[in-house]
């Protein structure tokens, strides 16, 4: 007879071995996940860092396309105009969403249609002067001109702002000072310029409305100095406000002429209006200097926003201000 020993305290229950080794290949399992998503991570920064940074050039090559093509219009190239600056020419044509890829196909080789398939712009160049400047609200020392602030108290009225809020906005308007030092074309800013105060002055004013803050921005800017507005690119409502009361019909009149053929030169829009109209010609010109670049540009998750003002003179397009979205 064979007689089985008993088992020894010291030993191990049946079992533990196998959970010892079950535990272990979890441990090493959550290590193993953990080092892979962080290195997934490290490569999704890499990535969404180097999209940004195409983003940002592609931005900016953007706007020096944009400039090319304000440079050509003043010399009478590609469709455009030397004498004169309306809504029929290449630049102020929006270009939508695009691909680059697709828009530039045929211009591009096989390796270059696949790189840009992540690429895409869109943009819009408006005229400056088509809206109302804020600079006509000072004197050179800074004080309101009467006549400016009835201006733009009648466009405020036309854009739907309550008297209350109109009230409100040039108090702020005025608190921002003069506008900007002018020196050889350029401005001469210390900090920032009153016209990206003024944008981020509406932008921030939560006593608006979404869709008000979209007029007044559509339709104020603020220049380096005075000056003419854009017969030919005018919105309706700043010509109104620049005609003043009782000068309904001669803009309606103005506003079809210009629809149809936009105007020349600033003789012919003062030959339509009558001598005793209470309209100032002198305001008005039919040529533009200041210009605004908006949208953006994609490249692959990223996205950059762009709003610049140029200013075309003497042969040169040059950016003069920036804005953040």
């Amino acid at each position: 007879m064979t007689l089985s020993h008993p088992k020894s305290a010291s030993q191990p229950p049946k079992g533990i071995a196998l959970v010892s080794v079950m535990a272990l290949v979890a441990v090493v399992a959550a290590l193993s996940v953990s080092l892979a998503w962080l290195s997934y991570q490290a490569i999704a920064r890499t990535q969404a860092q180097r999209d940004a940074g195409q983003a940002n050039e592609l931005a900016r090559a953007v706007i020096d396309y944009g400039r090319w093509v304000l440079w050509s219009d003043a010399r009478g190239a590609a469709g455009g105009s030397s004498v004169m600056d309306h809504l029929s020419e290449p630049w102020a044509q929006f270009i939508p969403h695009s691909r680059l890829d697709q828009l530039l196909g045929p211009q591009m080789s096989a390796q270059d249609q696949a790189r840009f398939a992540a690429a895409a712009i869109s943009g819009l160049i408006s005229d400056e002067q088509s809206r109302f400047n804020l600079a006509r609200l000072f004197q050179d020392d800074g004080t309101l001109r009467p006549e400016g602030l009835a201006q733009v108290e009648r466009l405020f009225a036309l854009l739907g702002i309550r008297t209350d809020q109109s009230s409100e906005l040039i108090g702020r308007l005025q608190s921002l000072g003069k506008p900007d030092i002018q020196v050889e074309g350029m401005v001469e800013e210390s900090g920032r310029s009153r016209w990206a105060q003024l944008q981020q002055m509406v932008r921030a004013d939560r006593s608006l409305m979404e869709d008000q803050r979209r007029l007044l921005l559509d339709h104020l800017t603020w220049l380096p100095k005075v000056s003419r507005i854009n017969i030919n690119t005018v919105a309706p409502e700043v010509l109104r406000a620049l005609a003043g009361d009782g000068e309904s019909r001669l803009v309606d009149d103005l506003i079809e002429r210009r629809d149809r053929i936009p105007f020349r030169t600033p003789a012919e829009v003062a030959s339509l209006v009558p001598p005793n109209a209470g309209f100032e010609t002198s305001l008005l010109d039919t040529q533009t200097s200041y210009f605004r670049m908006q949208g953006y540009a994609q490249f692959g998750m990223a996205e950059e926003s762009f709003l610049v003002i140029v200013h075309r003179t003497g042969g040169k397009v040059s950016v003069i201000h920036r804005f953040s979205p």
